[in-house]
């Protein structure tokens, strides 16, 4: 399993970097005039080491903070305790044994978080549509693909998570029903819970059926097979 993403949050002592993606310690300060910017903060430190020398004022409240990835050197920019460069948000990366087509609606979804956390939440309720019929069911009706997930067995738990992608995905494109925008954190949760069910579903499964190929002699796996066979 890999490392989980940290996060950035306001002055988070470690989190992941949006620039090199190490989850590094942050070095944070007050963004000034008169400040000084880190030589590897890049183009937009050198804009802001002239916005310094050319005399530009940035507000002196403490509002805009600075935090300087121990890693790469380069910077974060905040404003009221939210990050306003660069202009993304950080969630893990897609399960690597979904399939590419997931992989990408996945990806896609992370890409706009930033920019409208509905469309992310609408995305990702097509990628959990995809997996249904990735896993045999008609991929038509998410709500009945469930429905017949169910029926067959599946964790109540990963029934839940399904649900809950299927939802909020389905209100999150109509006004009044629920306004993700105003409450980010819901579709970032999201992404985690594409992970989980793709864990649930597809690698453990995988997993269990590699070891039990390689482990289980061919004398086994045929008396298995008759035990099966018995009425």
């Amino acid at each position: 399993m890999k490392n989980k993403m940290i996060p950035p949050e306001a002055r988070l002592e470690k989190f992941t970097c949006p620039h090199c993606m190490a989850i590094s310690s942050q070095l944070w300060g007050v963004l000034s005039a008169g400040g000084s910017v880190p030589k590897k903060a890049g183009v937009l430190g050198d804009y802001l080491r002239a916005c310094n020398e050319w005399g530009y004022r940035i507000r002196e409240d403490g509002a805009w903070i600075v935090s300087t990835c121990d890693s790469c050197g380069k910077i974060c920019i905040w404003r009221n305790e939210k990050m306003i460069y660069p202009d993304i948000v950080i969630v893990d990366e897609p399960n690597e044994d979904l399939p590419e087509d997931i992989k990408k609606d996945y990806l896609e979804a992370a890409s706009i978080l930033n920019k409208s956390p509905r469309g992310a939440a609408a995305i990702l309720r097509l990628c959990v549509q995809k997996m249904c019929k990735y896993l045999g069911k008609k991929g038509k009706t998410l709500n009945d693909d469930i429905g017949e997930l169910a029926k067959d067995g599946l964790s109540p738990t990963i029934i839940q998570a399904m649900d809950a992608l299927r939802v909020t995905g389905d209100k999150a494109v109509h006004p009044g029903e629920l306004d993700i925008n105003d409450n980010p954190q819901i579709a970032i949760k999201l992404f985690e819970l594409v992970n989980i069910i793709a864990d649930k579903m597809i690698t453990e499964p995988k997993e269990i059926s590699s070891f039990y190929d390689e482990a289980v002699p061919e004398s086994a796996k045929k008396a298995i097979e008759k035990r099966g066979q018995r009425k």
